[in-house]
């Protein structure tokens, strides 16, 4: 499966930044003609200080109008689901963060708009690791958060570490349709929907939780939905969204990227079940939970129904230049958009 165990319990995290010292079809997204003054590590850390207890106020208030302000690409539709369908369904929903710790930020050189950096920092609510990427789109405008990633499937510690910063401390953006790499930026996200769709040929990424891991779950479970009456499928696709690219210490890139992925039960009879509790088969997405029930619409099952998770994967790889190795993927965070039932 694709971490949908996880999808469900752990969509979005607000939080509040507590900091210490310390790409479109993906060509556009980081392009523009106006010029933009280089944001400064402290700047950017300052913006992330001030963005922390908006973002957390979202949930606390439940503010579509301010979601849609402080949230850019696929985090407007997961936070708008949060806000509008997961709250009343507790198997959904995620708490806020609190505050986050020990903040660090990776900002890149960027003299036009939009302008982006990386942020991290370790959620005080959970004790897990947590990924921004915050986007501003034209000179004065709110910054957004195109990326919030909870690190539960993986590590994202080493991606970061492994970023290039220059002696003032500043990263190198690498273009999505760069040369020299494994996969280029841009064509990343649909090289691994294709692999975790298992179509045939050699993979380019190494074995890992995010990459061997998640086919290997994909087919255990698969082979358990058939036991409660349901056809499991599980597809993804790349989603045509930017991508976020920085210069790694050994020539490569550091790249996040989004996917899609449908994750659907399909009924075989009219005797499939629907438990009325949250069953352990249901925590393990053998059989639907009742709050996916509930949210799709769906009171009582017929042959062929078809309950859909409407999700998307949040992705960090590490891409080594031609002919140096596998990509890794060390961490994967999903989240939903939408249940539907057909």
């Amino acid at each position: 499966m694709r971490t949908i165990v996880g999808v469900v319990g752990c969509v979005l995290l607000g939080l509040t930044v507590a900091c210490g010292p310390g790409t479109t079809a993906p060509t556009a997204s980081h392009q523009s003609s106006a010029s933009a003054a280089q944001l400064s590590p402290d700047q950017a850390l300052g913006v992330f200080r001030a963005f922390g207890p908006a973002f957390d106020s979202v949930r606390q208030n439940d503010a579509p109008a301010q979601a849609i302000e402080l949230t850019t690409g696929i985090q407007t539709p997961a936070q708008i689901f949060q806000i509008t369908t997961a709250r009343s369904r507790p198997s959904l929903t995620v708490p806020p963060a609190g505050s986050v710790t020990g903040a660090r930020v990776y900002v890149p050189r960027l003299r036009s708009f939009p302008r982006w950096f990386l942020a991290t920092g370790t959620a005080s609510s959970t004790s897990q690791a947590v990924l921004f990427v915050l986007v501003q789109a034209s000179r004065g405008a709110t910054w957004q958060a195109a990326i919030s990633t909870p690190n539960y499937l993986g590590d994202m510690a080493g991606a970061l570490s492994s970023i290039a910063l220059d002696s003032a401390g500043y990263a190198t953006v690498v273009a999505p349709d760069a040369s020299g790499l494994v996969v280029s930026p841009a064509s990343l996200a649909a090289v691994y929907a294709r692999d975790l769709n298992g179509k045939p040929g050699a993979t380019l990424f190494a074995a890992g939780p995010a990459t061997s891991g998640i086919t290997a779950s994909d087919r255990q479970i698969s082979a358990q939905t058939t036991t409660f009456g349901w056809r499991l499928t599980d597809v993804q696709r790349p989603a045509r969204l930017p991508v976020y690219a920085l210069r790694s210490k050994n020539g490569g890139a550091v790249v996040i990227f989004v996917t899609y992925d449908q994750f659907s039960w399909t009924a075989l009879s009219a005797a499939a079940q629907l438990p009325k509790s949250n069953t352990q088969a249901a925590q393990l997405t053998y059989e639907p939970s009742p709050d996916v029930a509930r949210a799709a619409g769906v009171t009582r099952v017929r042959a062929g129904l078809r309950i859909s998770l409407n999700a998307f994967g949040q992705c960090i790889a590490e891409v080594p230049p031609s002919g140096a190795g596998l990509i890794s993927v060390p961490l994967y965070s999903g989240g939903l958009v939408s249940i539907t039932k057909s």
